[in-house]
């Protein structure tokens, strides 16, 4: 890889992350102690983890405040809600390769922050604790009581198998006395949010005239469609040893039957590529992350005195890809494999047109990009090592497209 295109990279890296610290604010609010309303700015990083503080700006001018759960009473970002709360959790380690035999309860008391997974009279609340552990909790008259649920080992056989203390289904039916329609469920009920929150779904809707909430986070499995257009710029280069992008058998340099390729300098083409794409967003990731995945037609033309090679793709992108919001625009970085397929394909030696190199119609790379977005609108500049054209097992092709592409969103999902 050429110098200026690694410092061109690490220069763009530098400064995405830079600018990532002040991009991961969404608009939200907190409840004071006394129950007031703040409205702002929670830095929201995708907080798969329960946060034991965050990090609260009214405006992105004004320095943050830090706020715990000992001066909270809750908080909103990106469609999530969260309590305070002292809670005890389990913190046994629930690997499968951890487990032990042990069947007792490790505790330990946390002030944390709950996630709200079901708001109403009766609440589900949600806590991932420091080693990974997740613990459900109920709303009761006396605080947040924890689900109770452990996993372990247990002998039979001669063998190790896995057994599970499901006390919190004797919880919850005594939580759910008076509702006979959610019984049938109880016995089979899994320790997980889709199962829990299903069987208080089933409670409000056959059980109970209050109404309730289920907070939505506003990144659950989002997708975006749309085109494509630009141009390449192609350098080819050959050399002895392996077809395979990551090895190389030595054959000796000045092979006569090869020196034609490895010793020429061929003219750089330019030439049009566009497709389509299907852009899906990574839950809980506030929009920046996602799976991006393209379909392209793309060909390009090198040749000289002697040699001539012409070649046209359908090619498969598939990346990940990270967006950073900075006012109307979005930093794009990204990185992926790309997968092509010859169409057409031609590689021959003008002046000796019986000289023929066997070609292959399959070409694997790597892909680098960054790029700037501007509404539905995004500029990229992309970077490809791809294995190339040659099928010999000894001649080695190495294809380097740079990419100028413009793409338009055409479709993006909003919920």
């Amino acid at each position: 890889m050429k110098p200026r295109l690694i410092t061109f990279l690490l220069l763009s890296a530098i400064f995405q992350i830079n600018l990532s610290a002040q991009s991961n604010y969404v608009d939200g609010y907190v409840v004071t102690l006394k129950g007031d309303t703040l409205n702002g700015e929670i830095y929201f990083a995708n907080m798969a983890k329960n946060p034991d503080k965050i990090r609260f700006r009214k405006n992105e001018v004004e320095e943050p405040y830090l706020f715990n759960p000992g001066n909270i009473e809750s908080f909103h970002a990106a469609g999530d809600y969260y309590v305070r709360a002292y809670v005890k959790s389990e913190i046994t380690l629930s690997d499968d390769h951890l487990l032990t035999t042990n069947q007792d309860y490790q505790f330990k008391s946390d002030s944390a922050f709950l996630r709200v997974l079901v708001d109403g009279p009766k609440q589900l609340l949600r806590y991932e604790n420091y080693v990974g552990n997740i613990n459900y909790y109920i709303s009761t008259d006396s605080g947040y009581q924890y689900l109770w649920h452990k996993t372990f080992l247990k002998e039979k056989g001669g063998a190790y198998i896995k057994v599970q203390n499901n006390r919190y289904i004797g919880q919850l039916a005594i939580y759910f006395s008076d509702c006979d329609a959610i019984k049938g469920q109880l016995p089979e009920l899994k320790y997980d949010n889709k199962r829990l929150i299903k069987l208080f779904e089933s409670y409000y809707s056959n059980c109970s005239n209050y109404s309730y909430v289920i907070p939505k986070t506003k990144s659950p499995w989002q997708w975006s469609f749309g085109a494509l257009a630009g141009i390449t710029k192609t350098s080819v280069s050959f050399r002895t040893g392996s077809t395979k992008i990551f090895s190389y058998i030595p054959i000796p340099s000045d092979n006569p039957y090869f020196t034609p390729f490895t010793k020429s300098e061929f003219i750089r083409t330019f030439d049009a590529t566009g497709g389509i794409y299907a852009n899906v967003y990574l839950p809980r990731s506030n929009k920046k992350w996602s799976i991006y995945n393209e379909a392209l037609i793309t060909s390009y033309t090198v040749y000289n005195t002697d040699i001539y090679t012409s070649n046209n793709y359908f090619k498969i992108n598939n990346m990940l890809r990270y967006e950073i919001p900075v006012r109307e625009f979005r930093v794009i970085t990204m990185v992926g494999m790309s997968n092509g397929y010859a169409y057409q394909s031609i590689l021959k030696r003008k002046n000796h047109p019986d000289a023929g190199i066997k070609t292959t119609r399959f070409e694997q790379g790597i892909i680098l990009g960054t790029g700037i977005g501007y509404k539905r609108f995004a500029l990229e500049a992309r970077f490809t090592f791809s294995d190339g054209i040659s099928g010999d097992p000894h001649l080695q092709s190495r294809v380097r497209r740079t990419y100028f592409l413009l793409s338009y969103r055409i479709f993006d999902q909003k919920k």
